[in-house]
């Protein structure tokens, strides 16, 4: 049933129920399904009516456009916020509601570009993942030396530390690689602040203080940031898990040299069909959560403004606005590192700060793929000295090492992690520390600080004889 009035068939009998009465009340639920409660239904002579009768006879609700719009925009809010936060943000989305309808706007009208928006959105994501994947594509296809290193590693007797070393410098290479590029991109074309990238995103500085307040209330906590993060960053395995059936069938038809060829474009291929996955999937696992959707589009405090942008804007301004930011990029990069390197200068903060997290990041993925590299080779050499060919060693050996891929790459980029580990190493350094004041005698004795005087008394005290002209004042407390 929507919004609007009712216009019945000619041949249908409506009984009108008008909103009015008590007891008529008019909700979405959370699934967006439509309640209208009336109260006790019309009174129905069972026993005068035929049953084709009965079930000819019906309900009109004329349902006011500013109630379902309202009601439309209240089922957003997340069911899980506090009571408190929950009826402040009602008065906006009321408020939100009355304007749309002064605008002209009905519910279908709204939905609709509620859709466009949500469709722009994961077209964004798709765009945004894959341009994120291009430098670490990059790298893998220039630097990457793993797959030729595997092809002829039985003949030198797959040695342990050569495949470790060659592992630790495609990681290195493709780490600083994805550091360096995605700081680029996110200079114009793909900013780093998903209210910046998405239209159903919040944007923080500009929401309206109980959706701010929301929007903190619903911040994942460590463990379900943490684990969200690490499904999210299975696009990797997932991708590497896709490649062994192929390489497998490419060698056992051609040669193992071949294939690694082979496996190497693939990979380089599937890094952008994977990039483009993984942001896609982290946009649906946000919006799972709350954190992405309509409410965060009508819970801004420009949201107007937003939502005539986003009525009034086409599918080709959209592609002239992405050939601007790629056109400017070089321009736009060299602008915010001057920008940043200033602040630093400053002591303003800004991303050099963070090259401490790089290198941990970048140290964990290089001995990371070190230990998926010795894992391969080991298995490999291990199976092949059971008799098996080459052919089903590497196979063995890729199989196996793609388990211990599955962590590495679900810590790689966690932020959750790293602030995991600082939380960890705060505990442990209070351990410590309290063991040694224990050890010690205890913590030293602080100094008996005397209480700040209630008042002060101000005394005239007579001068010198030799200064007479001057009358000072002496405080006491």
């Amino acid at each position: 049933m929507q919004a609007g009035s009712a216009r019945p068939a000619a041949e249908t009998e409506l009984v009108e129920v008008p909103l009015d009465l008590p007891g008529a009340r008019v909700r979405y639920r959370a699934d967006h399904s439509v309640v209208i409660e009336i109260g006790d239904p019309p009174a129905v002579d069972s026993t005068a009516a035929t049953r084709e009768a009965s079930a000819a006879a019906s309900v009109a609700v004329d349902i006011p456009e500013e109630m379902a719009i309202t009601s439309w925009l209240n089922s957003f809010i997340p069911t899980g916020l506090a009571e408190e936060i929950r009826a402040a943000l009602l008065p906006h989305l009321d408020e939100v509601g009355r304007r749309l309808v002064e605008k002209g706007e009905r519910l279908e009208d709204i939905r609709g570009l509620v859709e466009k928006a949500m469709v722009r959105d994961l077209w964004a994501a798709l765009a945004c993942g894959a341009a994120n994947a291009l430098p670490s594509m990059t790298a893998g296809a220039v630097g990457d030396f793993t797959p030729h290193f595997f092809a002829q590693s039985e003949t030198r007797g797959n040695p342990l530390g050569e495949a470790a070393s060659v592992a630790a410098q495609a990681a290195a290479f493709e780490h600083g690689a994805d550091v360096v590029g995605c700081y680029a991109l996110a200079a114009g074309l793909t900013p780093p602040d998903a209210g910046d990238r998405y239209y159903l995103a919040p944007k923080a500085d500009k929401l309206v203080e109980p959706a701010a307040a929301a929007l903190e209330r619903m911040e994942p906590g460590l463990c379900e940031a943490f684990w969200s993060r690490f499904l999210v960053n299975q696009v990797s395995p997932v991708r590497n898990a896709m490649l062994i059936p192929v390489a497998a069938a490419v060698e056992a038809l051609t040669s193992a040299l071949f294939a690694a060829k082979c496996d190497l474009v693939l990979n380089s291929v599937l890094r952008l069909s994977g990039g483009a996955a993984w942001e896609c999937f982290r946009y649906c696992v946000e919006y799972r959560g709350g954190r992405r959707g309509p409410l965060w589009l009508f819970a801004r405090r420009d949201w107007e403004a937003a939502y005539d942008q986003l009525k009034a804007s086409s599918t080709r301004d959209v592609a002239l606005n992405v050939g601007r930011k790629v056109v400017r990029l070089p321009l736009d990069t060299a602008n915010a590192a001057i920008a940043d390197v200033k602040a630093f200068c400053r002591g303003e903060g800004g991303p050099l700060p963070r090259l401490a997290e790089n290198v941990a990041f970048g140290g964990f993925l290089i001995g990371g793929m070190s230990l998926v590299g010795v894992t391969r080779a080991g298995v490999k050499g291990r199976v092949e000295s059971w008799g098996a060919s080459r052919y089903g060693g590497d196979l063995a050996g890729r199989s196996v090492a793609l388990a211990v891929r599955v962590p590495v790459s679900g810590i790689y980029g966690n932020a959750a992690a790293l602030k995991g580990v600082a939380i960890a190493a705060k505990h442990a350094k209070d351990a410590v520390s309290r063991r040694l004041e224990t050890a010690l005698g205890g913590a030293p004795a602080r100094a008996i600080e005397a209480p700040a005087p209630d008042a002060a008394a101000v005394e005239p005290r007579q001068p010198p004889a030799e200064a007479s002209h001057l009358f000072e004042y002496s405080c006491t407390a």
